[in-house]
């Protein structure tokens, strides 16, 4: 349980971290210092959290080094906000105490301190109300006793007059019977006066101002005038007497209720209008924006061409590219580079559709894909470290792991993916970054004894060793057969394609589970795309003999088609349809 508190937490920072660096990437010139230190903040209780879930720090340490840190970071507003706070460090702390990894001693004095804390705020309220209650009855044993010890006159505590007026004329007495002793007796009577006017005159107003404040509260009952429409209302009430007419002829009243059924067909002409309602929903909005799609070259290589939605016009290429995925705000194109002088993940400019950054660090980088906040990718590799399995690598930024400046995130093997099952690497394929940081993925149950279940699997994308540590990932309910292949998500919805009716179609699915075929033809449809709003997919469809682009809307309905593709669009092999990626962008 501790385990899991630690790396919950963790991802929370994670999370605050990617977005507060994607919120930096919008300044141009000068970022706040406000933010570059909540980031800064951010990184540091990410790296002693990871120390301590590698055992190489201890608990107490931790929480002492942490807690400040978290403090500052709950403090800040605005851009520099964070939903990381101390409720946090005090549920891992709680833990650590239950499972005796903070000693006890620590935690008695702790409770100790709070409760003589405690118990002196308990005394001196009770010390408190004895005095207020004494000097409010005065003609008590105790009053009386108390009063003689202190050489309180009791005229001077009048049981009618306000308890403001009895504490602020108690300070006054003390100075008369300092001044008695003196000689100079007309000025004490003259300064005495002044002194007990002056508190009461203060004193006095503020009685009458609270008096009026409680007198104030009527003027709520302006709203009395209510009321006064209610009278109003109320003829309509006499005007019932003329139903007291109808009784005479009550058969005829009960023809003329009628009418009052009559009502419903207008009731059933709400319905109407809300049948128009419904007509557009299938129809799709307005097609628009561009499609990025590989193409095949006749060069053992992938060209990804950009289209036109919806007449298909042809926008652009990208020569020596395959399985493109456009960033969230249309600006960049994430694709695998294989060809034309280039090799691993690579962002195209779409101002100029040029080859801009690298940002993976070997050749066998395929399916790459960007998390919400498009400063991370994942993507899967099958020949790392001599293994033939596939294996699913998250790197920590958009750079090749070797020239990441973060130390814990430059070798492939602290990227990889992890099981909770001996922190074994996760092996699956065809990776994408869904919208609450998990990784959704093309696998089986490997590290299952027996027979091993496959499917599309969600994992968070903390689970690595850079992170701390694997965690099991979770298999879809629904969503069966190796051949079901994440292709986009929109917030928590998950396209795919799969084999499993003996053709394939289009399905959705959502974090949750469960599957909808939205294709549902005997052809074959894949390839499945979001549009930038989520409310559209776009697939590519072999319907009537000729591979074509094909919209949708999200919740089902009629596809329509959009466009031809040039003939033999797709490779062989490693190269086949089913392994690339289609991608709607703005």
């Amino acid at each position: 349980m501790l385990k899991k508190d630690l790396k919950t937490f963790l991802n929370k920072l994670y999370k605050n971290y990617d977005r507060l660096e994607s919120d930096k990437t919008k300044y141009t010139t000068e970022v706040p210092p406000v933010l570059l230190k909540q980031i800064d903040d951010h990184r540091k209780a990410a790296y002693l959290t990871r120390q301590l879930i590698k055992n190489e720090m201890g608990h107490e340490e931790w929480l002492e080094t942490l807690t400040p840190l978290v403090l500052d970071i709950q403090s800040r507003g605005g851009e520099a906000s964070s939903t990381v706070n101390n409720r946090d460090v005090t549920t891992i702390r709680k833990q650590a105490i239950a499972t005796g990894k903070i000693k006890l001693q620590t935690q008695e004095t702790e409770i100790s301190k709070s409760s003589t804390l405690r118990m002196g705020l308990t005394i001196g309220g009770v010390l408190l109300f004895v005095l207020l209650f004494i000097m409010a009855s005065p003609n008590t044993f105790l009053g009386k006793a108390l009063i003689g010890e202190f050489n309180i006159t009791p005229t001077l505590l009048p049981t009618d007059e306000p308890m403001i007026s009895i504490v602020a004329d108690m300070p006054t007495d003390t100075p008369t019977h300092t001044n008695t002793p003196t000689s100079t007796a007309t000025k004490t009577s003259t300064a005495t006066p002044t002194k007990v006017d002056t508190p009461t005159s203060t004193f006095t107003p503020t009685v009458v101002e609270i008096i009026r404040t409680s007198t104030i509260t009527p003027t709520s009952n302006p709203f009395t005038n209510t009321p006064t429409h209610t009278p109003t209302l109320s003829p309509t009430p006499s005007s019932t007497p003329t139903p007291s007419s109808t009784p005479t002829s009550s058969p005829t009243p009960t023809p003329s209720s009628t009418p009052t059924p009559s009502s419903t067909p207008t009731n059933s002409a709400t319905p109407t209008p809300i049948t128009p309602t419904v007509t557009p929903t299938p129809v799709p909005p307005p097609v628009s924006g561009q499609l990025a799609i590989p193409i095949d070259n006749g060069k053992g290589y992938y060209d990804v061409i950009i289209y036109q939605l919806p007449q298909g016009e042809k926008v652009s290429s990208v020569s020596g590219a395959r399985q493109p995925t456009f960033r969230s705000d249309g600006r960049m194109l994430l694709v695998n580079a294989e060809g034309a002088g280039k090799e691993n993940a690579w962002e195209i400019d779409t101002s100029n559709w040029q080859f801009t950054n690298q940002v993976s660090g070997s050749p066998a980088d395929n399916h790459p894909f960007y998390n919400p906040q498009s400063n991370r990718i994942v993507y899967d590799n099958s020949t790392l470290y001599g293994y033939s399995d596939t294996f699913i690598y998250i790197q920590c930024s958009l750079v090749g792991p070797q020239f990441d400046i973060q130390e814990h995130c430059r070798e492939h093997s602290d990227i990889a993916l992890l099981t909770g099952e001996g922190n074994v690497r996760a092996a699956g394929s065809h990776p994408v970054w869904t919208i609450n940081d998990y990784i959704a993925y093309k696998g089986c149950d490997v590290w299952m004894s027996g027979n091993h279940s496959c499917g599309i699997f969600i994992v968070e994308s903390w689970a690595t060793i850079s992170s701390g540590g694997g965690i099991t990932p979770r298999k879809l309910p629904g969503v069966n057969g190796g051949s079901a292949t994440p292709t986009d998500t929109h917030g928590t919805y998950i396209l795919y394609q799969a084999f499993e009716t003996g053709n394939w179609e289009v399905y959705l699915t959502t974090l949750q589970g469960g599957e909808t075929n939205l294709s549902n033809n005997p052809t074959t449809d894949g390839l499945p795309t979001f549009s930038p709003d989520g409310l559209l997919v776009a697939f590519v469809s072999d319907r009537g003999g000729q591979w074509g682009v094909w919209v949708m809307p999200r919740q089902g309905g009629v596809a329509t088609k959009m466009f031809d593709l040039p003939p033999n669009p797709w490779g062989t092999g490693h190269r086949d349809w089913t392994n690339e990626r289609m991608s709607w962008g703005h």
